[in-house]
């Protein structure tokens, strides 16, 4: 599921991060492992806080799944979140042009575990 961000000072919302299955109509290998997702209002944009949550999002699932792959997907004039993925330790996987929902040029991102292959895991 997704945690909810706020800033530690003010309390104040700034968006949502975390892991979920979307199932997305998608032909790529990655479609049935979690996938990372994180959404943050515009004001709270380049403040770092992205790359936190997911950094933390990232330990809580390597944790509790030790096995599993995980994957994300965005389009590409999100330089910024592309940045976010790469820097938690996603490479990128170009499985297809163009999000079928969209027609717009989408990048995949897929973070292995070092020792095994990506593989599905049972839903949390």
């Amino acid at each position: 599921g997704f945690w909810l961000v706020e800033e530690k000072e003010t309390g104040q919302f700034v968006g949502e991060l975390g892991y979920h299955y979307m199932k997305r109509e998608v032909e790529t290998p990655l479609r049935d492992l979690p996938e990372a997702g994180w959404a943050l209002l515009p004001q709270h944009h380049g403040k770092g806080y992205a790359t936190e949550g997911m950094e933390a999002a990232v330990k809580w699932i390597d944790t509790r799944f030790p096995d599993s792959a995980t994957w994300s997907i965005m389009l590409e004039v999100h330089e910024q979140s592309q940045k976010v993925a790469l820097r938690c330790g996603s490479a990128s996987m170009n499985f297809w042009s163009a999000a079928s929902s969209s027609c717009l040029a989408a990048t995949s991102f897929n973070r292995s575990m070092p020792t095994s292959l990506p593989r599905a895991r049972s839903r949390p």
